[in-house]
């Protein structure tokens, strides 16, 4: 196997993933197509708003259903009672911080029990080096594999052909000028570097 000069790499990026990673990953690519905004999501206090609005909707149709069901039949308004009770989950529980997809991939993650991700960027090509309790692997692409390269205002999101994706972390530099990489990589791949979100702002 041919040997590669570390020295040589212009830039070297170290990752330290945490959940937040993978959640900034889920919005950037699971939630919506990369390229488009983010939709609107409500808030915690928007959320507890609409649990008190299906908690008080709910008990005041079935109170209505009580008065009204001697004279006029109203047979669904008797399950009125569904929707306070989905209020009140909703404001016991609360909306999960991450998606279910989140925690599954951080708990795939954290089985492999990474040391390092270190990603170093020659002239010719780049190289992935890990490290886990499985020992160390060097994974090395010629820049002709990458097929789409994405940013936003954490990561540069690699993608492969045909479908590895990989985060590279902004905060993770220590070789190189983050400022440069950009033209860097669209320099070496002939690709735009664009804003996964819609446009920069």
């Amino acid at each position: 196997m041919r040997n590669i000069d570390h020295s040589n790499a212009r830039f070297e990026i170290q990752n330290k993933y945490s959940i937040e990673d993978f959640s900034d990953l889920w919005l950037a690519f699971r939630l919506k197509t990369p390229g488009k905004a983010p939709p609107k999501q409500l808030s915690s206090h928007g959320m507890r708003m609409l649990a008190w609005f299906m908690i008080l909707t709910g008990a005041m149709i079935e109170i209505v259903y009580l008065w009204l069901r001697s004279i006029i039949d109203l047979p669904f308004f008797q399950y009125a009672w569904i929707f306070s009770i989905a209020g009140i989950i909703l404001l016991i529980r609360g909306v999960p911080r991450n998606p279910r997809w989140v925690q599954k991939a951080w708990k795939n993650y954290e089985k492999q029990q990474y040391r390092s991700l270190i990603v170093r960027f020659m002239e010719e090509e780049f190289e992935i080096c890990s490290h886990n309790q499985s020992g160390k692997s060097d994974c090395r692409y010629s820049y002709s594999f990458v097929d789409r390269v994405w940013e936003d205002e954490k990561h540069f999101y690699i993608k492969g052909k045909p479908n590895p994706l990989y985060i590279l972390q902004k905060s993770g530099f220590i070789q190189g000028s983050l400022s440069d990489f950009p033209e860097f990589l669209t320099e070496k791949t002939g690709l735009p570097v664009q804003w996964v979100n819609g446009a920069r702002t």
